[in-house]
């Protein structure tokens, strides 16, 4: 029965009405989360006369069931000692303070009214975090405020940046800075949840929706003016400036070879390989072959196995980390990585493709059917064109298979439906995916002009006049990734043409013009999930590789990690997994956030996805 308290003075006589109202109550204390439940709490006794009561907060402890206990001071407050059986020690420095939305409170719980959907927070011992998200547009960077409380010189409870806060986005993980803030790239439009925790304080996290970008109108040549006769202005398509794409990316190398993130200078070496040898890719080679992945999660691996191949690094011995071994001891006998995440396994099959496993291997038969079980019923997966266009790429080797050649065909289908009249899909970064789809098919570019403008002529027209792609008000970032993208695509020049193949039998990386599914004779188990005992070892021409030598190396991240929602998560990429399929690569965008995501981050995928 609904109540709400209602008081009116009548021959000064209180009328009183009730209606119980709903609430999110939490109770922490330094052993964890005591409760955790939307609650309905009805009108109680606000001190002990029985005659008085109203929706308090002491109501709420109490229906909850919290077997809270309250000692009188004198007055008429009355103050909390033990709920869920925890009790306050003051010689411990543990005790009960409480929080509305955020808000300290700071008179006895019986003193203070509820109102419907709040967020009661009652904690012992510990304080809250709290996360700020301004609103995040896909392909920027996005700065993540993450606050805690505390109290000042003169007891007042303030918030202040939270640095070294521990902050997960999707699969993404990294550190806020000293201002508690941290940078994610959404790459989708795919919900992003926002997790935050640091000793002594009580977690929290945000679920949050990444908008569109919205594209600058075409401007309209000089000459053609609008109105009259009905007749169309013609169709001025701009040229794609290959040169001038490759010297913005070189121009914003830093001198240790890198491009900063990992994301970003992993995508970077794809770009490079499908240009001639040059000082830029000597010293992105050099520093690939030397550095490490922090905190990795397996896009992360899947996303430098493919830089490392396409420069001509063996991935399993030509750096101190043995990335195909981190992805293949992800594999848990039916899919690889997070269940609840596609782009971990999309972005493997080409790896490993290349990598000595064939299609017949278990890790890529189970992986490409939990793949396939995965598409949606309009063909896409996740609703995203990056993780898509990801998919077909990663399933376009093994098509003879009938699964999935009838997966692509609807995947095909699905990408044709989100191709808008200026010829993009929707973003730079979904743009370049797709065209290297396109490519990956051998399908013509005149099956996709749905009007006068292609997507190559809607990269072009992304285009700036230094060469980056995005406008150039756009972060440096994000402009690295999507000119890195672009470029690959441009050239026609799938994922599965850029990656070099390596097998037990050979001495050196092979560079192919054709998808080859090398044979293998490595088995990885399919009823558990592989380990040390369960993949053999793999002979090369100068040293024997060990599986159990080859453990990630995890270590926590510096600031402002982008991820792929690649990824494209915050994912391993643009599209939806960035900090998704773009994390992998940053890899449902990144995806790829951080990324994000941070950057469908974030993320979601290779950050971008990936």
């Amino acid at each position: 029965m609904k109540k709400i308290l209602l008081t009116v003075l009548l021959a000064s006589t209180p009328f009183v009405s009730y209606a119980d109202i709903s609430i999110n109550l939490d109770i922490e204390t330094p052993s964890g989360t005591a409760y955790h439940q939307t609650v309905a709490v009805a009108p109680c006794s606000v001190t002990n006369d029985p005659a008085t009561t109203t929706t308090s907060a002491k109501c709420a402890l109490e229906q909850a069931g919290a077997n809270p206990q309250w000692t009188n001071y004198g007055g008429d407050d009355w103050f909390l000692t033990e709920a869920s059986g925890a009790s306050q020690d003051f010689a411990q420095n543990l005790y009960w303070g409480w929080w509305s939305d955020m808000e300290y409170g700071q008179t006895a719980l019986n003193k203070h009214d509820l109102h419907d959907g709040e967020t009661l927070l009652v904690a012992l011992g510990v304080f809250p975090l709290r996360i700020t998200v301004p609103t995040a547009t896909i392909g920027a960077t996005t700065t993540l405020t993450v606050e805690e409380f505390g109290f000042d010189q003169s007891y007042n409870g303030i918030w202040s940046p939270s640095a070294s806060s521990t902050i997960t986005i999707n699969d993404i993980v990294g550190e806020t800075d000293a201002s508690g803030h941290f940078d994610f790239m959404a790459t989708s439009t795919e919900p992003v949840v926002v997790s935050v925790s640091k000793t002594n304080f009580v977690a929290t996290s945000q679920t949050f929706t990444p908008q569109i970008a919205q594209a600058p109108a075409p401007s309209t040549p000089s000459g053609w003016g609008g109105g009259g006769g009905g007749v169309s202005a013609p169709v001025i398509q701009k040229q794609f400036n290959m040169s001038a794409a490759l010297s913005y990316l070189t121009g914003k190398q830093h001198p240790d070879g890198s491009f900063g993130a990992p994301l970003l200078s992993d995508w970077a070496a794809i770009a490079f390989s499908s240009q001639e040898d040059s000082t830029a890719k000597t010293k992105l080679r050099e520093y690939l072959r030397a550095s490490t992945l922090e905190m990795a999660t397996v896009t992360d691996h899947e996303r430098r196995a493919m830089a490392l191949m396409t420069l001509g690094i063996n991935p399993q011995t030509g750096t101190q980390e043995n990335q195909i071994a981190a992805i293949a001891v992800a594999f848990d006998g039916t899919q690889i990585g997070d269940p609840s995440r596609i782009n971990d396994d999309i972005f493997a099959i080409l790896p490993l493709l290349h990598s000595g496993y064939n299609a017949s291997d278990p890790i890529v038969t189970k992986t490409t059917t939990f793949i396939v079980s995965k598409q949606s019923l309009n063909g896409s997966w996740n609703d995203s064109v990056d993780l898509t266009a990801a998919a077909i790429q990663a399933l376009a080797p093994l098509q003879t298979i009938s699964s999935e050649h009838d997966a692509i065909i609807k995947a095909v289908s699905y990408l044709h439906a989100q191709q808008k009249s200026d010829g993009g899909l929707g973003n730079s970064f979904s743009t370049s995916w797709a065209l290297q789809t396109i490519a990956a098919l051998d399908e013509s570019l005149s099956n996709w002009q749905p009007s006068a403008s292609s997507p190559q002529d809607y990269l072009a027209s992304v285009q700036q006049s230094d060469g980056g792609i995005e406008p150039m008000n756009a972060s440096i970032d994000t402009r690295i990734w999507a000119t890195a993208y672009a470029i690959p695509a441009m050239l026609g020049k799938t994922w599965d043409r850029l990656l070099p193949v390596w097998t037990a039998s050979t001495t050196s990386l092979t560079a192919t013009t054709s998808p080859i599914i090398a044979t293998s004779t490595l088995a990885i188990a399919t009823s558990t999930p592989p380990d040390a005992s369960t993949i053999p070892t793999i002979a090369t021409t100068t040293s024997s590789i060990d599986i159990s030598t080859s453990t990630p190396v995890i270590e926590k991240p510096a600031r402002k990690h982008i991820p792929r929602i690649v990824a494209k998560t915050v994912t391993a990429a643009t599209s939806s997994e960035r900090i998704h399929p773009q994390i992998a690569g940053v890899a449902n965008t990144l995806s790829p956030t951080i990324l994000i995501s941070v950057w469908h981050a974030v993320t979601s995928f290779f950050s971008r996805i990936f």
